[in-house]
């Protein structure tokens, strides 16, 4: 999309060749772009294009930018993304297309932030998986050691059971008798058809199901 919107032709453009092939090292042109990583070969294709002086705008309208992109059908994905093209600096556009992309390249997880908020934020992520609500409850002074259990109808991201990988024929010894269920996932993602559900993570399914027919399995 930012081919098109840069107006690059990939048959004679480098630039448009080093942003279609960004994850193949052996086709970046440019000597300065670090194959791999969108975010890098974005800002050296950008710095000439746009300016790179930071443009000022806010952590509401880089949130608000983001969240038109995302919320944007397919159609007007094209229209969002050319706001950000011509608000944003070259820099900008490379750290909110890591944002997009869910990798900052920075070495900071989740884990790290909460711990300097509150000592025991970790543990009440991990219970509930709101940051909202977590920011919320340590803010105001409302969390206690009893909120950090189990609530109702409330995602939590459970310890994994011991894994079996090749062992089938140990698994129903394993469950002395007992009746037991093997759940099908789709890649790491539990599909439950018919029912609100959470999952690990978590990811929230619709009351009437998913549609498998919608997913694409990579094996």
């Amino acid at each position: 999309m930012y081919v098109k919107l840069l107006g690059l032709d990939p048959k004679t453009s480098r630039d448009a060749r080093a942003l279609i092939n960004w994850k193949d090292p052996s086709k970046q042109e440019r000597a300065s772009a670090m194959a791999g990583e969108l975010g890098a070969v974005l800002e050296d294709v950008l710095k000439v294009r746009v300016s790179t002086r930071p443009s000022g705008a806010t952590v509401g309208e880089a949130n608000d930018a983001l969240n038109n992109l995302a919320a944007a059908p397919i159609k007007d994905k094209e229209g969002a993304l050319r706001h950000i093209l011509d608000r944003f600096s070259a820099s900008e556009q490379k750290w909110l297309m890591r944002i997009v992309f869910r990798d900052l390249k920075v070495g900071l997880r989740h884990e790290s932030v909460l711990a300097y908020f509150h000592p025991d934020a970790n543990e009440r992520y991990n219970t509930c998986c709101n940051l909202r609500q977590v920011c919320a409850e340590f803010a105001s002074g409302a969390a206690t050691t009893e909120a950090t259990g189990i609530q109702p109808f409330q995602p939590f991201a459970p310890m994994r059971a011991k894994g079996l990988k090749q062992q089938l024929t140990q698994i129903e010894p394993a469950m002395q008798g007992h009746p037991f269920v093997m759940e099908i996932k789709v890649r790491r993602t539990a599909v439950c058809r018919g029912c609100d559900r959470f999952v690990r993570q978590p990811h929230p399914f619709p009351a009437g199901g998913v549609n498998l027919r919608s997913l694409t399995v990579n094996a």
